[in-house]
């Protein structure tokens, strides 16, 4: 079966975008305003809203509990019909505090064989085996029982820990978002919490990031403008000008793209950019609707793009025909090129670049035989 790519707006691969967000949150780098409005007007909306909740649960869950009930009302589709207020929630994530502890959890629960201990989970919970706890919940546990094991995780850190809970919140809080995101790991999460409340680690502040309307212009898709420009008489921005303008970073500028497993390892990614661009592009509501709109046909069986006629063809070609075979390489690379084969950019850098602010410090043994994930 051929892999199929899904190109975004400006012709990024969807699953390297959202591996370029997380990384970019990591980095406390406001590039990761970037990555989102390339999901959100690429009309992957409700894939960046799945986005956000696995960040949240993966990496800032534990040092802010209190951020869980801002998402839950502010990551939504329906709040994100205005565009301002995806920065609104990433701006909020960029002052606060995260840790790799439910993250290198899941990756070495995942990539390794673990030999269990204990069958359970207040025994568990009770000798701290964090990658024994880690396996338990998210290979053993299954899902009709995850109800059941909540309570005992919050009877035990109530009574044998001495964590003040305010058990029906969490419950009443569980309900509603075990159906939106991963419910083992945020099982998980709650645990890594409380025994980070035992540990004391600081916890962010309840503080929301409000912009205003410009703060978000930069993003917004361009198009092309007919209007002629007085000193050169040509258009002021034809489409094949487009991609240089609004390529603002390199899709793997963290030089971390290679720890992940990536279509582009199986299948021709170059070949796909550079002469089936339209084909995959297809795949993301924007560009489907602007091929509807000049009556485009998209063909699977051939993977082409084939339009009714050739003056719909040549005016789809005008307003979108970015030509990305044609761009010099240094904007072809924005796009395309990665570090492969780094043996400084590793599980290890990783780890240790990313590592504050956790209570799982056994994950030093697992890094070297760590492979290509899969996020």
């Amino acid at each position: 079966m051929t892999t199929k790519f899904k190109f975004t707006r400006y012709l990024y691969e969807l699953e390297e975008v959202s591996i370029a967000l997380m990384i970019s949150l990591l980095n406390n780098d406001e590039e990761v305003l970037f990555w989102a409005y390339e999901l959100y007007y690429s009309g992957f909306k409700q894939e960046l809203v799945e986005l956000i909740w696995k960040i949240y649960y993966n990496f800032y869950s534990s040092l802010n509990p209190s951020f869980e009930v801002y998402l839950l009302k502010k990551n939504n589709i329906d709040n994100f019909s205005n565009p301002k207020n995806i920065s609104n929630i990433l701006n909020s994530f960029l002052i606060r505090p995260y840790n790799l502890d439910v993250f290198m959890l899941r990756q070495i629960t995942k990539n390794f064989e673990i030999d269990i201990v204990k069958e359970n989970i207040q025994q568990l919970l009770s000798i701290r085996d964090n990658v024994n706890i880690a396996y338990y919940i998210l290979e053993i546990v299954k899902e009709i029982n995850m109800d059941d094991v909540l309570n005992i995780i919050l009877d035990y850190f109530q009574k044998f820990e001495q964590v003040k809970i305010n058990k029906n919140k969490i419950l009443n809080l569980w309900h509603k978002v075990k159906r939106l995101s991963d419910p083992k790991v945020i099982l998980l999460s709650y645990i890594i919490r409380y025994y980070s409340s035992l540990e004391n680690l600081k916890t962010g502040k309840n503080i929301y990031i409000v912009v205003n309307d410009e703060d978000i212009i930069l993003y917004e898709t361009i198009e092309v403008d007919f209007n002629i420009n007085i000193e050169t008489k040509r258009e002021n921005l034809i489409a094949r000008k487009i991609l240089p303008i609004a390529y603002l970073y390199s899709i793997d500028s963290s030089k971390y793209m290679n720890l992940f497993k990536l279509k582009r390892n199986k299948a021709n990614i170059k070949e796909a950019y550079l002469y089936n661009w339209l084909y995959y592009a297809s795949y993301s509501p924007l560009w489907k609707a602007r091929i509807d709109a000049y009556n485009g046909i998209i063909d699977n069986e051939k993977m082409i793009v084939e339009f009714e006629d050739e003056d719909n063809l040549q005016e789809f070609y005008l307003h979108y025909g970015y030509e990305p075979d044609e761009q010099n390489k240094n904007v072809e690379d924005k796009c395309l090129e990665t570090i492969r084969n780094d043996t400084t950019n590793n599980w290890t850098s990783f780890y240790e670049k990313y590592k504050h602010n956790g209570i799982v410090n056994n994950c030093e043994e697992y890094l070297d035989e760590m492979e290509q994930i899969v996020w």
